[in-house]
């Protein structure tokens, strides 16, 4: 691949309604500084599910971040599903499990480090800023 692509939540759900997943994060921020997140455990559920994210078993230098949203279904602007009443994803501009509002935010607008504004970019929190790279992958 050649740019950036989210893989989809239907797609992920297939991949681990049988099995959970690994997942690892690798992390880059504007001023050099490189960490990674790896969950032992990954995965989302069905549609009919909302696409819950579930993960476990954090190791890595980048911290926990994702853990925050652990049983939290996925919303959108057009599909608000946030036991918060602010509609994280209408603030925000992406799609994510948010729960009130984040602690991390991989989907978010790309901005390069000058034009970072608060909450409408990807964030991990701990590290400063918008974020220069994230590649999530999964094994």
């Amino acid at each position: 691949m050649n740019g950036d692509f989210w893989l989809g939540n239907e797609y992920i759900y297939q991949l681990t309604k049988f099995q959970s997943r690994q997942l690892r994060k690798d992390i880059e921020t504007f001023e050099g500084e490189k960490v990674y997140a790896m969950y032992n455990e990954f995965g989302v559920s069905s549609e009919a599910g909302k696409y819950t994210l579930k993960v476990g078993g954090n190791s890595g230098d980048a911290g926990d971040q994702l853990a925050y949203h652990n049983g939290h279904t996925f919303s959108t602007y057009d599909a608000h599903n946030e036991v918060d009443s602010r509609c994280c994803a209408c603030l925000f501009g992406s799609g994510w499990w948010y729960s009130g509002c984040y602690s991390c935010q991989l989907n978010g607008k790309y901005h390069y480090k000058h034009d970072s504004v608060y909450g409408n970019y990807i964030v991990w929190s701990g590290l400063s800023g918008s974020l220069k790279y994230v590649e999530m992958k999964m094994h």
